[in-house]
């Protein structure tokens, strides 16, 4: 039977601790390796982690690596030091019930050309609703169109689905892949990270496939109620992200599309940030990111 690692990243997480130990009981029995990649989080946290998690391999770090660096430390550590021929990407808001993580590894393994799988993903406080169920990555910019957003499960969706795109904090996929299609993008951070390697994933030949069989539940667990507003860092590496993805796998008509769509949300996402929010400092960053992207980030190819 084909071995299977969990991969979590950790960075003070405090505030969502609880939750985290919760979502791992539902799953911990059926996987073959935990490991955390421990985003150097103050030594209070750290040490909540070592006697919570105490058969975990734990890769502690001295900064905090982002998503892309990060998943890349686990991804190594499973390719060099372990048999596990699938990947599980789990953070710590996402819940999937008991025995959700066997259901997508007998999916998973169905098919020689199956790449990647996900559940459904739900809205927090166990919802029935939809926030996505995988998604279309648009050719023109590269940016994702979710299927069946803000629609309730039911037996009418489609129990799979052959996607582009699905949830980067829940999905598995086949350890191997990595090799043919490369690891996460390390100068993209985050942000825009998982449409990146799903993208690469899908010129190597394999499917991507969202299912209803069992569902995952994106809490979202924020600090306060400011917390649910785009953070700083969502902000920057939203738009500077976007012009990077599209430098990266598209030409010059996707480059000038990309240019006049940017134009219409920079406008409409000022308005919001100063009527709304009063936050100029987003304002700031989003028009940094937008510069950075077109103009200083170079292309290496993978």
């Amino acid at each position: 039977m084909a071995k299977l690692a969990a991969i979590t990243t950790s960075h003070n997480e405090d505030y969502q601790f609880n939750n985290w130990l919760t979502h791992y009981e539902a799953y911990k029995d059926e996987i073959d390796y935990h490991i955390i990649v421990e985003n150097n989080s103050n030594e209070l946290y750290r040490e909540k982690i070592r006697e919570n998690f105490p058969n975990a391999i734990i890769l502690w770090q001295n900064e905090d690596l982002g998503v892309a660096r990060g998943f890349n430390e686990g991804i190594r550590y499973v390719m060099e030091h372990t048999d596990a021929e699938l990947i599980l990407f789990m953070m710590q808001d996402m819940y999937i019930p008991k025995g959700g993580v066997t259901i997508l590894k007998d999916l998973l393994l169905a098919s020689d050309k199956t790449g990647v799988v996900a559940a459904v993903n739900l809205y927090e406080n166990r919802s029935n609703i939809i926030r996505e169920h995988g998604g279309n990555i648009n050719k023109k910019d590269f940016t994702v169109d979710k299927f069946f957003k803000d629609v309730p499960l039911s037996k009418e969706i489609p129990e799979d689905l052959q996607v582009d795109f699905v949830c980067g904090g829940n999905y598995m996929m086949k350890t191997k892949i990595f090799k043919e299609a490369g690891l996460y993008d390390e100068r993209i951070f985050m942000y825009g990270d998982e449409s990146d390697l799903f993208i690469r994933v899908k010129k190597a030949g394999y499917d991507i496939i969202s299912t209803t069989r069992t569902q995952c539940w994106h809490e979202h667990i924020y600090l306060s109620a400011a917390a649910r507003l785009p953070s700083n860092h969502a902000v920057y590496y939203t738009a500077r992200n976007y012009f990077y993805l599209i430098k990266k796998h598209g030409n010059g008509a996707n480059f000038r599309y990309g240019l006049f769509k940017s134009a219409k949300v920079a406008a409409r996402n000022i308005a919001r940030f100063f009527v709304y929010e009063k936050n100029f400092v987003k304002i700031n960053l989003m028009m940094k990111g937008y510069y950075n992207g077109i103009f200083l980030m170079n292309l290496k190819k993978d």
